[in-house]
């Protein structure tokens, strides 16, 4: 009988070479030809163990599968240190809690009545709550259009639900009598923080080339945040610095845009 190829297994060979004889065989025979067809320990192909898996988190697995060959998974492990624990790329924390002593902050029931009723205007819980040196005087009726400007255009760039903005000033407004009569500083870190405390919002945005020292605050470089008792604190350019870039470098406003949706998500 000619041969032919067949795509048996390699054990399987024996009962090809005897053909159809092996029919005919006597049980003896047959019995032979069984044990040839066992296959030896080396010829079984070798299981691996599958790799504990060790994650940094519960959704992002270290290991990995690399290749599969023969019905066998080769994975790739996570290194392991001396105690047997599996080294993780260090993360490193993007900012550092400072807290807050309690005498920063003002009860409510304490409060004057003209800051009361300036939180009565005021959104609550915001995503983005803004503030910047000239905020008091855009507050007590003396704003400026160029600031007006930008930051309406900034708004409808960023596109978010209504109730995600709101204002805190650095210092109390001002009375009646106007900024010329008034000796109240620039910055009020005690009124500041406290209202933060109330609004709780998810991030405060300062708009100031420098942070007021009175606010107590690390320092912060642009685009960068420091989480301060427990609130996210975001230093950006100056308003007059962003109504330049809205104008001359449209692509550093894009940046920005982008940035504080992130902030946002």
């Amino acid at each position: 009988m000619a041969g032919f190829a067949l795509g048996l297994n390699r054990a399987l060979l024996p009962w090809k070479r005897a053909g159809v004889d092996c029919m005919l065989c006597e049980e003896s025979e047959i019995k032979g030809l069984r044990a040839l067809c066992r296959p030896t320990p080396s010829a079984l192909p070798r299981q691996t163990a599958p790799a504990p898996s060790v994650s940094v988190n519960s959704s992002t697995p270290v290991r990995t599968r690399v290749q599969e060959r023969a019905g066998v998974e080769t994975v790739r492990r996570a290194p392991v240190t001396e105690s047997g624990r599996a080294c993780r790329a260090p993360v490193r924390p993007p900012v550092e809690d400072t807290p807050v002593r309690s005498s920063t902050f003002v009860p409510l029931d304490r409060w004057p009545e003209s800051w009361k009723r300036l939180l009565e205007r005021t959104v609550r819980t915001p995503l983005l709550l803004w503030s910047y040196p000239a905020l008091r005087d855009d507050l007590s009726g003396r704003s400026s259009r160029e600031r007006s400007n930008a930051l309406r255009r900034l708004f409808a760039d960023l596109q978010l639900p209504k109730g995600s903005h709101a204002f805190w000033p650095l210092a109390p407004l001002y009375g009646p009598e106007g900024p010329e009569q008034e000796t109240r500083p620039d910055c009020d870190g005690q009124f500041f923080h406290s209202g933060v405390r109330v609004l709780r919002p998810r991030t405060v945005l300062l708009l100031c080339e420098q942070i007021p020292p009175e606010l107590g605050l690390p320092s912060i470089g642009v685009m960068q945040s420091v989480i301060h008792n427990g609130v996210r604190f975001v230093r950006l350019h100056g308003v007059d610095s962003l109504a330049k870039d809205m104008v001359h470098r449209p692509a550093r406003h894009t940046q920005l845009v982008q940035f504080l949706r992130t902030l946002c998500q």
